[in-house]
């Protein structure tokens, strides 16, 4: 994972072409962002700008997956999922009896070192999880995040957009948005 980066600007048109410079700049392949709310600007700006070679998609966390109450609590378990698999690796290679080999593609490194990357480390950590009466895993609203006196983990939500399957055509380098 690459640091965080982050921008307290409210232009939706800027922070759009700021993130696309981003993404280039990485050579990202795929640039994830959440499309409900002011995502809509952003889908507006990144659709009339040059994605040449990037698959640009819209996620929208609130829809239903196969397992569990929204895609959001998805997202966050197969971080999850990551994260515990790293950590039973790193085990494994320490020679712990309690360490697991894992394939390399199974595992997720976080940055550390600067103040982005560590606040990525902590917000990941801070977001709980439960089951709703339906068994169905459910992961902590901002709004409990907040009574708790935790501000939007935003560093982590963005990271969770990187485990998102794309469900429609990426924008077109033309600008075109094509559907499935």
């Amino acid at each position: 994972v690459e640091p965080p980066q982050s921008r307290g600007e409210p232009d939706t048109t800027e922070t759009a072409n700021w993130g696309l410079d981003i993404a280039r700049d990485v050579r990202a392949r795929r640039l994830t962002f959440d499309a409900p709310g002011v995502g809509a600007g952003v889908a507006s700006t990144l659709s009339h700008s040059n994605v040449a070679g990037m698959e640009v998609v819209g996620a929208n966390t609130g829809l239903q997956p196969s397992t569990m109450t929204n895609m959001k609590a998805e997202i966050w378990w197969l971080c999850r999922t990551a994260l515990q698999r790293t950590h039973e690796h790193v085990l494994f290679l320490e020679g712990h009896e309690e360490g697991q080999e894992h394939p390399v593609e199974e595992l997720l490194a976080l940055p550390s070192g600067d103040i982005e990357s560590d606040a990525l480390c902590l917000q990941v950590s801070l977001v709980k999880w439960g089951k709703n009466d339906k068994g169905k895993i459910v992961i902590e609203k901002k709004e409990a995040l907040s009574r708790r006196g935790i501000a939007s983990p935003d560093h982590a939500d963005a990271l969770m957009l990187t485990f998102v399957e794309p469900r429609r055509a990426p924008v077109a380098a033309t600008g075109a948005t094509r559907r499935n």
